[in-house]
């Protein structure tokens, strides 16, 4: 299983989340071709993805726990959702979505487009 049983706009965040220059971003980016299984779970608010990744796959050198956060989905119908990316113990750990509002939209209903203000 890979992420690609992630709904398009999430797997896209993440891969924008991870579209850094610099060595970390592409450490994490590489380990996306490790992930075995992913837990997706709605709260109504949000989204919450769990990424499992096999045996083989390589830690940043430092560790390191901390959050990937910049890019958001925006839409006129639907207003914004913004996306954090957790790695924990320098693996990644869990992409989540989240909305301002109470009730998280559904994709279909709305004219998603990605937008980043990371800086690397």
């Amino acid at each position: 299983m890979t992420i690609d049983v992630l709904p398009s706009i999430e797997r896209d965040a993440l891969i924008l989340l991870l579209s850094g220059t610099d060595a970390t971003c592409r450490e994490l980016h590489s380990q996306l071709a490790h992930v075995v299984k992913v837990e997706r779970n709605e709260t109504g608010a949000g989204v919450y993805a769990v990424f499992r990744l096999d045996g083989d796959v390589k830690s940043l050198k430092d560790g390191g726990t901390f959050q990937l956060s910049g890019v958001f989905a925006v839409s006129e119908k639907c207003g914004e959702i913004g996306f954090l990316l957790y790695v924990k113990d320098g693996l990644i750990d869990c992409l989540e979505a989240y909305v301002y509002e109470d009730t998280y939209p559904r994709y279909s209903d709305c004219d998603f487009k990605l937008e980043s203000d990371r800086k690397n």
